[in-house]
């Protein structure tokens, strides 16, 4: 199956408008070190040149490296599976955004600034889920998992009273 990579000036747009929000305190860092970001559509086709999802995170952060530095500007790729952009509300693709650039840590360092991709974890994506509530499969689970977590914590609190 092939994929094709293309730019798509409306996800550029969506990335540039989510990290200039002022209201996304979370990408105040981002925004002061003004970190750079190179975005492409990610298109994937099946045998019969249909398009279909790609497999994975809708959206995927990379660092550019030291090699992909002499042909490209900034500090970061994001890749947008196409499909799956296309047939999420604004609100699923922002969580889809918001979501991917979470993993992006910046940390002060007595050597200077140290950029670093960090793994998800409840904690990171807290704020996506106050923004966006639980707007995805694994998210939904967690929900589940800690309102049943709540109601067994309740019933030992009565038994043992």
């Amino acid at each position: 199956m092939p994929i094709e990579y293309a730019k798509n000036d409306e996800m550029e747009k969506a990335v540039i408008d989510l990290i200039s929000d002022t209201a996304y305190e979370e990408f105040n860092a981002i925004r002061d070190y003004e970190l750079g970001f190179q975005i492409a559509a990610k298109v994937k086709t099946n045998a019969d040149g249909e398009q279909e999802p790609t497999t994975g995170e809708p959206v995927v952060v990379r660092r550019i490296g030291p090699a992909d530095a002499v042909f490209l500007n900034g500090h970061f790729k994001i890749y947008i599976c196409d499909l799956r952009w296309r047939e999420s509300s604004r609100d699923h693709q922002k969580a889809m955004l918001h979501q991917a650039l979470m993993r992006i840590l910046i940390e002060n360092t007595d050597s200077g600034i140290k950029i670093k991709m960090r793994k998800p974890d409840v904690v990171t994506f807290q704020q996506t889920i106050v923004r966006f509530g639980a707007w995805e499969d694994q998210l939904i689970q967690l929900r589940n998992n800690l309102v049943s977590a709540q109601k067994k914590a309740k019933a030992t609190l009565v038994n043992s009273a």
